[in-house]
């Protein structure tokens, strides 16, 4: 039995000195989107910076727009092998198709030593450029906060004339 425990830890060691050391996963280091806060049928050029560059083979970035009842990846420009800019950036334009989209997914796989690697999903609040419903949350916010300030006031009286 001690033999073949052994035997394993040695061929384990032989395995893992032939093939080298284990490529380490490629860190994305920023993320820079313009215009930060798209709207509704904008194009947005992704810009991704990342490290360990001399390993990188492909990055793709992966948009989903989501609408008030599903989120989907639309018909073009969805899933786009990214551009390699300089050494470590990589770009990439999407234009948003979806007029009712309120939100967007999107995630980047990245190629490296013959592998892909996922990363995390990031989501997006698509701002559709009008104000109606900020305006219609101030006027609906100004008028309970000065209600609540007037009870409060209230409230502090009665105590003083009862206290």
């Amino acid at each position: 039995m001690r033999n073949i425990i052994f035997l394993f830890l040695l061929v384990s060691l032989l395995y893992l000195s032939a093939n080298g050391t284990v490529a380490a996963k490629p860190v994305i280091d920023d993320v820079v989107l313009d215009p930060s806060n798209p709207t509704p049928l904008s194009t947005i050029l992704f810009t991704l910076t990342v490290s360990s560059e001399e390993t990188i083979e492909k990055v793709r970035l992966v948009v989903s727009e989501c609408t008030r009842g599903a989120c989907c990846m639309c018909s073009r420009g969805y899933s786009e092998i990214m551009d390699r800019v300089n050494q470590g950036t990589y770009q990439a334009r999407v234009t948003l198709e979806q007029e009712e989209a309120v939100a967007m997914k999107y995630h980047f796989e990245i190629k490296s030593d013959g592998m892909w690697y996922r990363y995390d999903t990031t989501n997006l609040y698509i701002e559709d450029g009008s104000l109606g419903f900020k305006v219609a949350l101030f006027f609906l916010v100004i008028p309970i906060g000065i209600t609540l300030l007037l009870m409060s006031k209230r409230r502090k009286l009665n105590n003083e004339k009862h206290g």
